[in-house]
């Protein structure tokens, strides 16, 4: 199932992350912005104590209208990268952070904003402190742990836009980005979702017994857009998967495939971006 949500925690908040922080992990925090706020914080610390070293520090200041990103080592702060502040007050957020081999990537509100170089290396983070003006509503840590349990998160971004030339003559071949989710038993695929940015729409299918059966593509809006962030969850009940898009009921799929436990694999491929896979 999905990760805990804490809802309406008294702050200082402090989560453990129990062998430090590793590339492919994210952290995803959702709150809210009171109408009067001075600052607050997200710091990814080695340690629980006063004045313990912070890999990274991400600190919007609503007083000088700024977000201030930095490490804080050895007793001192290093060098402060500053930005124009994206929150507002009043307003609700999310903000992930995904760990890379090369630093944070920092979405706020499904937009990719900002890139941290490490300067501490992740594995020494073992505490996020969240502190400061803001209504903290949930905190999750999002990996990609093996699991047969199913509630499943899939996030990414960028769209590729693919073109190749042939420049001595024409025509020239555009290839336009899809991408597809599989949920895979054995031979069979019971549900095979695919985004299709060349017909601006959203494919979903099952093949059973060696062929493809009737495509559904009557869905309500497309999440799925060149160069930007999405958020799929897909659960599973009695009868029918059923997908929310960036928090919005997406599409229900009911079941053709009645060996439901045989569903072992979920498979992502072609031109996207993942973020993270949480089950």
């Amino acid at each position: 199932m999905a990760a805990p949500v804490i809802e309406n925690v008294a702050l200082p908040y402090y989560e453990t992350v129990p062998g430090g922080l590793h590339p492919g992990m994210a952290v995803y925090v959702k709150g809210r912005v009171p109408k009067v706020s001075n600052r607050f914080k997200v710091d990814f610390a080695v340690a629980k104590h006063e004045g313990a070293d912070l890999a990274f520090h991400f600190n919007p200041r609503f007083d000088l209208n700024e977000l201030v990103i930095d490490t804080f080592e050895s007793g001192k702060w290093k060098k402060q990268e500053k930005y124009q502040n994206p929150f507002r007050k009043g307003e609700h957020f999310k903000v992930i952070f995904i760990v890379t081999e090369a630093g944070y990537q920092i979405l706020v509100n499904r937009d990719l904003m900002y890139v941290f170089r490490h300067r501490i290396p992740p594995q020494s983070v073992h505490f996020i402190e969240v502190s400061g003006d803001l209504e903290l509503h949930s905190l999750n840590m999002m990996a990609a742990p093996v699991t047969e349990n199913v509630c499943v998160c899939v996030s990414g971004w960028k769209l590729r836009h693919h073109i190749s030339k042939a420049y001595s003559s024409l025509p020239a071949f555009f290839l336009f980005p899809s991408f597809t989710i599989d949920f895979v038993a054995g031979p069979d695929i019971p549900l095979r979702i695919n985004p299709d940015l060349y017909e601006k729409t959203v494919v979903c299918n099952s093949f059973l017994k060696g062929s493809w059966g009737s495509e559904e593509r009557d869905l309500p809006f497309n999440p799925f857009q060149y160069e930007q962030y999405f958020e799929l969850l897909i659960h599973c009940d009695q009868y029918r998967f059923i997908v929310y898009a960036n928090d919005e009921y997406f599409f229900s799929y009911a079941y053709r495939y009645i060996h439901f436990p045989q569903i072992k694999i979920l498979e992502i491929i072609g031109d996207v971006s993942l973020s993270y896979v949480q089950y």
